[in-house]
């Protein structure tokens, strides 16, 4: 039998059938959340403009130099001005690892976005406490899984869709809750989350 999840702030996804996915009633934003697979990005992206619709403060991108860039149209369509988005680049991993922690317990981003390659259970559990400290929305990106103080972690592959952004997501740890499985779409207009199915057990 689960525990009750501890109370918490929470952003709405945007859907009452996607909230009642998470046992908090919504995503937790002062935590760390996990995002993996080909539609990372994009889901990340979303949640993100979920929760700088909600609240107040900048956002915090951080990731390895690129020399793509960010691109800010893409950006304005998940909600999120560019205007708002702080962009950092760090090339060893130590030094994205040390930087997220330090903005997360700044308590200045209303939500972080941060690309890793690897992060073991100490680091996670660090990641985790600087969010809850600084009351910010922690989303890591990262190609390894393993033992996680993660609140949540997602899985996320795009899947062809009406013109909107469309993803198969497959929510494998809910701390206090269950896994879950469903097909959402981002709704550009409504700056919201949708589901278009909801998989069974």
């Amino acid at each position: 039998m689960l525990e009750p999840p501890e109370a918490r702030a929470v952003v709405s996804l945007g859907a009452r059938d996607l909230d009642a996915c998470l046992p908090w009633g919504g995503l937790p934003c002062d935590g760390l959340h996990e995002v993996r697979g080909d539609g990372a990005f994009g889901w990340a992206y979303a949640l993100a403009g979920r929760a700088l619709a909600e609240r107040r403060g900048e956002m915090l991108l951080l990731g390895p130099p690129s020399p793509l860039g960010t691109y800010p149209p893409g950006l304005i369509r998940f909600g999120i001005a560019p205007e708002r988005v702080l962009i950092a680049n760090a090339k060893a991993e130590n030094d994205r690892l040390w930087t997220l922690e330090e903005s997360l317990r700044s308590g200045c981003f209303a939500v972080v976005v941060a690309v890793v390659d690897s992060r073991d259970l100490t680091a996670s559990r660090r990641l985790h406490l600087a969010a809850e400290a600084g009351q910010s929305m922690a989303l890591l990106l990262c190609r390894t899984g393993g033992a996680s103080a993660a609140l949540t972690r997602w899985e996320v592959f795009p899947v062809a869709g009406n013109g909107n952004a469309h993803w198969r997501v497959s929510l494998q740890r809910c701390r206090g809750g269950q896994s879950a499985d469903f097909i959402a779409g981002w709704d550009h207009d409504a700056l919201r989350l949708y589901p278009t199915t909801l998989l069974g057990d």
